[in-house]
């Protein structure tokens, strides 16, 4: 895993408790639809989505953190990469 993502620039993150939600700052804002929720895991992948950073550093970072065999995290991780992809609000970095 040493892809690099960015966030796309049509969200903001707005923290609520532990969690966080990414709204549309574009023509959306009233589509429920285009809102997201994320949990503490999927925040900190987020931070960490910044165009620079490669997917085994933040691998490396969830292991460590959240003491996950490497796997399980591997997997989780691809699939919320994919998840966020499919959503518009990442992109790889060419």
């Amino acid at each position: 895993m040493t892809e690099l993502y960015e966030q796309a620039s049509e969200f903001v993150l707005r923290r609520i408790g532990r969690e966080s939600i990414l709204v549309p700052i574009h023509n959306k804002v009233g589509d429920l639809d285009s809102v997201y929720t994320l949990n503490e895991v999927a925040s900190l992948i987020w931070s960490m989505i910044d165009g620079r950073t490669a997917t085994s550093s933040i691998l490396d970072r969830l292991c460590d953190e959240y003491d996950v065999p490497r796997e399980d995290a591997a997997n989780d991780l691809g699939e919320l990469l994919g998840t966020l992809t499919e959503a518009r609000l990442i992109r790889p970095v060419a």
